[in-house]
């Protein structure tokens, strides 16, 4: 079946410039998208070491990319606009000029805006964020959503065009491709953190827990912490306390076949954050059988559920400590269940929900 005539265009971060849980959903379902639609896709760069800060470079690395994107908007009608929800005073603003322009060259065609993050409440506690984000609101005919609960908080905001849409993973394997899972304790509990090395993502209380843990217990813990660094601060101090701390080791990103290696191979996975949507390290880990310790913020309970064993809280080392401690007592049926929780988010569903949104 050859692409049908609707285009759509794309402004947002992408691998492997970028690499967060963000940048990686957009690259699957851009996929997913031009296996059916003629999409234009413009790539906006972000470095990591601009986390939540605004400079001059990144500004201008943004007015580079919009121009980019006039450029291919002006010669072709698109039907549809994607992108995603910037929580932040700047990203609105960015979202705002985007949107506007493609409205000005594409009147009767549609919006469909991603959001990413679970923050929006806090968001529109300003008063002008909230001005802002319900200016933008005049322009976008979808919003995709994380998680029902996601879809709960714009309604009584009174925005109601909102669909579901479950984050899925880049790679799944099957039963037959991984080895039987073996109930022979090891010596030592592996843990393994993925993810950016950010503050809010709890990696210091991560490892200061773990370093209490092993103070503590006959049955050591080794920490293995892959992700890229946001500053040279962030690199020099975890540096320095994986000299202090033998079992723990700061290593550099790790993609691809190894990661999930990594991760499958690993007792348990750790993601202390303070804020998150729904990572797709949480998914990875599921889709392995992989049990994670990790914050209940965002929309994590709808992966998980209530009655999940390993939540921990953020900012607090000590439950961290608690739930390697839940992890003991019964680490293989843990790894059997998760893995059933992973099937609602599965690549299949997720394909047949993005055309589902975007054929309305």
């Amino acid at each position: 079946m050859g692409k049908s005539d609707v285009r759509v265009i794309f402004f947002g971060e992408l691998p492997p410039s970028t690499i967060h849980g963000a940048s990686i959903s957009n690259n699957i379902n851009l996929a997913i998208l031009r296996s059916k639609y003629r999409v234009t896709v413009i790539e906006e760069f972000a470095d990591l070491k601009y986390h939540d800060s605004f400079s001059i470079s990144k500004g201008l690395a943004f007015f580079k990319s919009f121009t980019k994107y006039l450029l291919r908007l002006v010669p072709k009608s698109h039907s549809i606009y994607y992108g995603v929800v910037y929580l932040s005073k700047a990203g609105i603003c960015k979202n705002i000029l985007l949107v506007f322009f493609f409205k000005l060259r594409n009147p009767a065609s549609k919006i469909i805006l991603h959001f990413h993050r679970s923050d929006i409440s806090s968001f529109l506690a300003s008063k002008l964020n909230s001005f802002l984000f319900f200016f933008l609101n005049r322009f976008v005919s979808i919003y995709i959503v994380l998680a029902e609960k996601q879809s709960e908080q714009l309604r009584r905001l009174g925005i109601i065009n909102t669909r579901v849409l479950f984050n899925t993973i880049e790679t799944e394997y099957s039963d037959e491709q991984l080895l039987d899972i073996s109930s022979e304790e090891k010596e030592e509990i592996t843990i393994i953190y993925i993810g950016n090395y950010i503050r809010d993502k709890g990696i210091f209380d991560l490892i200061r827990a773990v370093k209490e843990y092993n103070k503590n217990n006959v049955r050591q813990v080794v920490l293995e912490c892959y992700g890229n660094f946001s500053s040279s601060t962030i690199h020099d101090e975890l540096m320095l306390l994986s000299k202090e701390i033998p079992k723990v080791k700061i290593n550099s990103q790790i993609t691809g076949e190894q990661k999930y290696k990594t991760i499958y191979e690993s007792d348990l996975t750790a993601l202390p954050s303070y804020n998150e949507g729904l990572p797709l390290s949480l998914l990875e880990s599921m889709s392995l059988g992989t049990p994670m310790i990790i914050t209940n913020v965002g929309f994590i309970e709808e992966a998980l559920g209530t009655d999940y064993p390993y939540y921990c809280f953020p900012d607090n080392p000590q439950s961290i400590i608690e739930a390697i401690k839940r992890y003991e007592k019964d680490p293989l049926k843990s790894r059997l269940e998760i893995k059933k929780r992973y099937q609602k988010f599965s690549q299949k569903n997720h394909a047949e929900q993005v055309l589902k949104i975007f054929d309305e």
